[in-house]
């Protein structure tokens, strides 16, 4: 299987909270800064510094925290040649990018 990473980053200020819908292989760097983030379903946190990674080993929802200003990446892993990969994609980037109603 040959797969096409694609990627967003985000700037986070510090103690700002993202919510990030995340699916199996995943990963999100921490470029700058520092982060922490929680998994649904995992009793581990994990906290990344500049230069870390983590790759989620299940989907759900992840919680992520700047600890200081921060400098996010989040990959996503998409089947290149599946039927609705794309469509998959784009939907992953809306709920990323759009706000949750409070």
């Amino acid at each position: 299987m040959v797969l096409n990473m694609n990627r967003i980053v985000m700037e986070l200020e510090y103690r700002s909270i993202i919510p990030v819908e995340v699916g199996r292989g995943s990963r999100i760097d921490c470029v700058r800064g520092s982060i922490w983030i929680t998994e649904q379903g995992s009793a581990d946190d994990v906290v990344l510094d500049a230069g870390d990674s983590h790759e989620f080993s299940r989907g759900g929802v992840a919680v992520v925290q700047a600890l200081r200003e921060a400098r996010v990446g989040v990959l996503v892993p998409v089947p290149r040649h599946e039927p609705g990969g794309a469509a998959r994609l784009g939907k992953f980037w809306r709920r990323l990018l759009v706000p949750a109603p409070h």
